[in-house]
């Protein structure tokens, strides 16, 4: 019985010393390096970066509507007759148009203005999630620290 305790001891101690040696190995950070490292992995912040940046490409969208259209169709169809006939065997057709708008009622001015608006929430969306995400990190780790400092004594 003594000897199996003893056994036991040894192990614990060994896997004690082994883990202990393992944490030393791992860096420490400091408050603002923690911080940083949250907004720079954390998917709720990278999400609200690719908002703004999806609100910034509905801006210039709306204001493409200031903008002047072009497009273009074309149609080439061949007949195959079994009689000789008069009529072209080959028909060719193609059609370019450009539009302006002189007049929309104010939609592209609405259009254009609903995009700043939604740009300036994706903005102050961001922000948000950064402060909630900072606030959470430096939680974290004065808790982490607190614990620390309880095991300690």
């Amino acid at each position: 019985m003594c000897s199996k305790l003893s056994a036991i001891s040894v192990m614990i101690a060994a896997v004690l010393a082994v883990c202990s040696k393992s944490l030393e190995a791992t860096s420490i950070y400091t408050i603002e390096q923690a911080v940083a490292l949250a907004q720079e992995r954390n998917p709720d912040i990278l999400v609200a970066r690719r908002k703004v940046t999806e609100a910034r490409g509905g801006f210039i969208e709306a204001r493409s509507g200031y903008l002047p259209s072009l497009s273009s169709s074309g149609l080439y169809d061949k007949r195959q007759t079994q009689s000789e006939t008069n009529l072209r065997q080959e028909d060719y057709n193609a059609i370019l148009k450009l539009e302006q708008n002189l007049y929309t009622g104010g939609a592209v001015t609405s259009q254009v203005a609903i995009a700043r608006l939604y740009i300036a929430k994706a903005n102050y969306d961001h922000q948000e999630t950064t402060s909630r995400v900072i606030m959470d990190a430096r939680i974290a780790f004065n808790e982490l620290l607190l614990n620390r400092a309880k095991v300690r004594v």
